[in-house]
């Protein structure tokens, strides 16, 4: 590991390229330059707070996010996240922010806590950093998020069922498109319910790689197998008579029966729904489509 002490010693031009520098002293440069950015992303956390703070009771209160935006150049979401997570630091998690000041954690890591602990008492908030913090610095984003969520769910399991019943409540399918003719599919749902939604599409995926000459790769016959599930004719068919499906008696206006979408297979409510769709006749049967990556469908 390169020696930090002799870092600000290392040369390096205005413009950033290091001049003269060999392997060891350049990983002590970019070593060193990511503690000084922390340390600048904290001042600047600290000032979003006190910016924040400072137009608290005033006339001005609630304003600081559009001068900030202002100030920045950057969209009013943009400003209203860095100053919430500015009081957050500030306020809720001042040994998070003590470790950023001090380039022991870098923003990103310190942004996974903030996220953890958002709508969390602040004396939850605490427990929670006291279980992550110190060993954050070692352990990769993915890695800390997943510790994060241990840590909620070891210091308040009761509050957790609740958030997560909220959450689940704000289960959604989103679509954004994106640039050369692609568009991107999210999905939020109950984990079981996502992993029983892959673990159908990977499955048949699968089962379409093992074909000979079949040359796709399983993210792309993952993305193929979905297509061909919307695609199908007993898709569009379940399709509409989902949409006209009665509502279940008793049940508020709106409420569409769910096994109509989901029946039970295997335990999941997804699997059900793939089964159905994939099932055979008494569905009017149609051969189905091309993927777009030619081959054989995974879909019959």
């Amino acid at each position: 590991m390169p020696d930090q002490s002799s870092a600000t010693a290392v040369g390096v031009d205005a413009l950033g390229e290091a001049v003269g520098l060999d392997e060891e002293q350049l990983l002590t440069v970019i070593v060193e330059c990511e503690r000084q950015v922390a340390a600048l992303q904290a001042r600047q956390v600290a000032a979003l707070s006190a910016l924040a703070d400072a137009r608290a009771g005033t006339l001005l209160e609630g304003f600081a996010e559009d001068e900030v935006a202002l100030a920045l150049t950057i969209s009013p979401n943009a400003a209203r996240q860095r100053v919430s997570d500015g009081q957050t630091l500030s306020h809720q998690l001042p040994d998070t922010l003590s470790a950023l000041a001090a380039g022991a954690l870098d923003y990103y890591r310190a942004r996974c806590i903030v996220e953890a602990v958002s709508g969390l008492d602040d004396d939850v908030a605490v427990a929670v950093q006291a279980r992550v913090l110190p060993g954050a610095a070692e352990r990769t984003a993915t890695q800390l998020r997943a510790a994060l969520r241990r840590a909620v769910l070891a210091v308040d399991p009761v509050g957790a069922a609740a958030r997560h019943a909220m959450a689940a409540a704000d289960r959604r399918v989103d679509f954004h498109p994106d640039a050369n003719g692609m568009a991107y599919l999210g999905v939020a749902a109950p984990a079981d319910d996502t992993l029983a939604v892959y673990t159908a599409i990977d499955g048949l995926a699968r089962a379409a790689r093992r074909v000979s000459g079949e040359t796709r790769t399983l993210p792309q016959l993952r993305a193929d197998t979905l297509a061909d599930i919307a695609r199908h004719p007993r898709g569009r068919w379940l399709a509409r008579t989902c949409v006209a499906a009665p509502t279940a008696p008793g049940a508020p206006a709106g409420h569409r029966r769910r096994g109509h979408l989901a029946g039970r297979h295997r335990g999941t409510r997804v699997g059900g729904w793939l089964a159905t769709v994939l099932s055979p006749p008494p569905w009017p049967a149609a051969s189905p489509p091309t993927p777009p990556g030619g081959g054989s469908s995974p879909i019959r």
